[in-house]
């Protein structure tokens, strides 16, 4: 948050009194944070967490540190600095950190799996690519034949003809998350290298002006794309989870159980999986559908941008719970049928990763396996920028 809006205060437009940034900068350098509320932004501004960190700076709200406190700001800066939407940029750009790296380790996963399940690798064809309407779709898949082609020495030698959607139309589902978190991307840029408070003043043409960029619909339309995006990828997700432990697909007995008959083996991570989806669900609800009156009607509508970031925090953290169940499975699929000694490259270099997952295929408690597998994705992912 603070970060944007430094970005904000430094245009000529916002009229800022100089000492704010220079408070604004020692918050950040000095790590001296103000306690911020949850409540109070609906897409025009984030007022009650602007107008606390201001509170904070003055000295009349404590901070996670001892601060010295600036002098009484002056309306001049007071009203311009409130209106922003610092806090819900600055909270866009950690979530489209955190997907882009989400982003990589499937691609990784992704691999992972088909070369367990025997995909079918015509799905990286050129001519499927071609065909494929969907934007960034040929992108996605030449990174993914280029993966397979490094992966696994020699003729490639698929299980079926024609593969279930969870290993079929990937590239093209994921290629949809992949353009929308671009989008998303592009849009926050916009947003945080120009000032949009209100009112705006304009040194040139020597006026004040009111208006209503500070309105973040554009934002707010970019954010619940992105959780729909991952709305639409995550039933493709699941769909591999379900291959990896029926026997028709898995080489081996239902979720890769070992031991009597009866036993679960990886039943309660599909579970798990299935729970991550229904929150990456519920979280898709569209918040840029909303709208409510405010201020004895001066203000009849709100974009709820950020409302849009939360459900888009929530559905990032519930994304990464699905693919580690995912990694889960797909790992001990690798070993069962020893194909791990046999992988090169990008797969090969995962695999030596999650190593850290145990060993084990005896029926126990799985939570410490989904929380190596979380810790293992990011490093997963950045297998791809090596690549």
């Amino acid at each position: 948050m603070h970060q944007a809006r430094c970005s904000g205060v430094l245009s000529a437009v916002s009229r800022h009194d100089p000492e704010t940034l220079v408070g604004l900068q020692s918050m950040l350098n000095d790590d001296t944070l103000p306690e911020i509320l949850q409540y109070a932004s609906i897409g025009t501004g984030d007022l009650a967490a602007l107008a606390g960190t201001a509170l904070t700076l003055v000295g009349e709200r404590p901070a996670t540190r001892p601060i010295r406190p600036m002098p009484p700001w002056t309306a001049d800066s007071a009203l311009p600095f409130m209106s922003s939407s610092a806090l819900t940029i600055g909270r866009a750009c950690l979530a489209i950190d955190e997907l882009r790296r989400l982003d990589d380790a499937s691609a990784v996963i992704y691999m992972l799996s088909f070369i367990a399940l025997g995909g079918n690798h015509s799905t990286f064809s050129e001519a499927a690519a071609t065909a494929a309407a969907s934007p960034k779709a040929s992108e996605v898949t030449s990174r993914l034949r280029n993966m397979l082609a490094s992966s696994i020495p020699g003729q490639w030698k698929p299980a079926r003809i024609q593969d279930p959607y969870g290993l079929r139309v990937y590239p093209v589902v994921q290629a949809t998350v992949t353009a929308s978190l671009n989008s998303l991307a592009a849009q926050v840029e916009r947003s945080m290298n120009v000032a949009q408070e209100n009112p705006l003043f304009d040194v040139d043409g020597d006026q004040v002006i009111h208006h209503g960029a500070f309105y973040q619909a554009s934002l707010s339309l970019e954010l619940d794309g992105t959780t729909l995006a991952l709305a639409l990828t995550a039933p493709i997700t699941h769909s591999r989870i379900r291959m990896i432990n029926d026997p028709e697909t898995n080489f081996a007995r239902p979720f890769l159980a070992t031991g009597p008959e009866g036993f679960s083996g990886l039943m309660m991570v599909e579970y798990v999986a299935a729970g991550a989806i229904a929150e990456i669900r519920n979280a898709a609800q569209p918040a840029s559908v909303g709208t409510l009156v405010l201020s004895r009607g001066a203000e009849e509508d709100a974009t709820f941008a950020s409302q849009a970031v939360h459900q888009l925090e929530r559905s990032v953290a519930a994304y990464r719970v699905l693919l580690a169940c995912e990694l889960i499975g797909t790992i001990r699929l690798l070993r069962h049928r020893n194909m791990i000694p046999h992988l090169a490259g990008i797969a090969s270099a995962a695999a030596t990763l999650c190593a850290a997952l145990p060993d084990s295929p005896a029926d126990r408690d799985l939570r410490s396996d989904l929380a190596i597998a979380d810790e293992l994705l990011d490093d997963l992912g950045r297998l791809t920028v090596a690549e």
